[in-house]
């Protein structure tokens, strides 16, 4: 089972675990300087082990794993740190809100993020952006995204995950677009990002 592709998994509420942290603050709408506490305690974010069990059968796979956030830009390197320390799948490009960008809706980030992974592919395609939130995944599809639910792929096994991951949703759920449709059959060899992916931030 070759690699088919990339797979996006947005990490607050999929991978990383902040409730504990967040309670501290007491109800949103929180200050600047309530987020700022907030963002400068990432690393004591619990593990979700559910999603990262399934970000690491998804490398195992061979598709190629990248992250998405809402945080704000400055966080990256927290974040990445906190990826490596508790042993997520190495990734080509970690995805962001810009700094100054505070007020943009989190599922309009998650659609740049989208694209910016399309329009910068050298090959391949975007098998499936994986959110926690059901509204995201639906607003990803309207959009002629593969988006897929965590818990729907939480316990997959490999021959399952494989399938879910290169032909998408099922058909009742979502309608490809044509050029997905083809790059899924004809993508079927290994995929190595591009250098100038990596670069991105956000």
């Amino acid at each position: 089972m070759a690699g088919e592709g990339i797979v996006v998994f947005d990490i607050d509420g999929g991978l990383a675990d902040m409730s504990a942290v967040a309670d501290q603050f007491g109800p949103n709408p929180w200050g600047p300087r309530a987020w700022n506490e907030f963002f400068a305690r990432l690393d004591e974010a619990a593990v979700i082990e559910a999603g990262r069990a399934l970000a690491a059968a998804t490398a195992a796979l061979g598709f190629t794993v990248l992250y998405s956030t809402t945080r704000p830009y400055f966080t990256t390197r927290a974040t990445r740190e906190w990826l490596a320390a508790h042993d997520f799948p190495r990734a080509a490009a970690l995805f962001s809100r810009p700094s100054p960008d505070a007020r943009t809706p989190a599922v309009e980030i998650k659609l740049r993020h989208c694209r910016i992974v399309e329009q910068r592919l050298l090959r391949g395609y975007l098998a499936a952006f994986v959110d926690d939130e059901p509204d995201v995944v639906t607003a990803l599809r309207s959009h002629g995204y593969a988006s897929r639910r965590f818990d729907r792929l939480h316990g997959c096994d490999l021959v399952d995950l494989h399938a879910a991951l290169v032909f998408g949703p099922g058909r009742r759920e979502f309608t490809e677009r044509e050029p997905l449709g083809r790059a899924r059959i004809a993508h079927r060899t290994a995929f190595t990002a591009p250098s100038n992916l990596a670069s991105v931030a956000s």
